[in-house]
């Protein structure tokens, strides 16, 4: 998701913490989760590339109706990125 970029020291940390209040939640679902919820329409490509990352994605659907309001602004404030910044940042990834 987002190139590995969630992965990251800083994000990774944050994903891991709040999970703990969402047994099972793995970091995927946690993120997309957190995008699911917010008041605008989002639209997430999420980037799976097999049955088992579409399997993993796809259990944000229920996560969402369960997350708490403090845990989606923790996460939305560690994951988010500067659109200026990911567009340099991914100009410069290879395409497969």
């Amino acid at each position: 998701m987002a190139n590995g970029r969630i992965l990251l020291p800083g994000r990774i940390e944050t994903l891991k913490a709040v999970s703990e209040h969402y047994p099972g939640a793995s970091p995927d679902a946690l993120a997309l989760a957190a995008l699911m919820v917010r008041p605008f329409e989002p639209m997430v490509l999420s980037g799976a590339a097999s049955r088992g990352h579409l399997r993993s994605n796809a259990k944000a659907i229920d996560l969402a109706s369960h997350l708490k309001p403090e845990h989606v602004e923790e996460l939305m404030g560690a994951l988010a990125q500067d659109p200026e910044v990911y567009w340099k940042e991914r100009s410069v990834l290879p395409w497969n």
